[in-house]
């Protein structure tokens, strides 16, 4: 009994020594994860199952600057493209403004040869009807529409036109003095 006593003391004490050494390896305070590597079966286990505090900050610091790393370049390729659109649309609006200023300079020169060429027309018709009596000249000017008998009166000198104003029906001779007057501040 003696003998089975002291295996049962041997084995108890065993058994306390191995947890206060599980228990010191698990909370940091010792690393013994190196001396059981050497160990076969044991090693393999603990070995690869304990790791330092430091050693998984320094793998999650690895993985997250690879993750940065990563995220730097997906940033540069955006911002290379945002400048890019940018430029793009630097380039049209720089385009759209060219083509406004030409059509600005179109449209001007389209008003210059429609002012000049029907002036022209206007001014020898109004010759023909200052040739005329005053009143078949004013009832043939009144029957023409409005904006032409404004344009032919406004081709002939004043001390010509006014007579032929003056032939006119009233309500015409009024319609063709008004729109004569936007004419003229025009």
């Amino acid at each position: 009994m003696k003998i089975g006593k002291v295996i049962l003391y041997i084995v108890g004490f065993l058994l306390v020594l191995a947890a206060s050494f599980y228990a010191l390896h698990y909370f940091y305070i010792i690393d013994i994860s190196e001396r059981l590597s050497v160990i076969p079966v044991l090693g393999e286990k603990i070995g690869d199952s304990t790791q330092n505090p430091l050693q998984k900050l320094q793998e999650e610091n690895d993985i997250l600057k690879q993750d940065l790393e990563e995220n730097r370049n997906r940033l540069s390729a955006v911002e290379a493209e945002l400048e890019k659109s940018n430029q793009l649309q630097l380039q049209y609006e720089e385009s759209e403004s060219n083509y406004k200023e030409e059509i600005i300079q179109l449209n001007q020169q389209l008003a210059d040869v429609l002012s000049q060429e029907p002036s022209k027309d206007y001014k020898k018709i109004a010759g023909y009807y200052a040739e005329m009596k005053t009143q078949d000249a004013a009832d043939l000017i009144a029957a023409l529409s409005d904006e032409n008998a404004v344009d032919i009166l406004q081709s002939m000198q004043t001390d010509v036109s006014a007579p032929i104003l003056s032939k006119m029906p009233r309500e015409k001779a009024v319609k063709i003095t008004q729109m004569m007057l936007v004419n003229s501040s025009n």
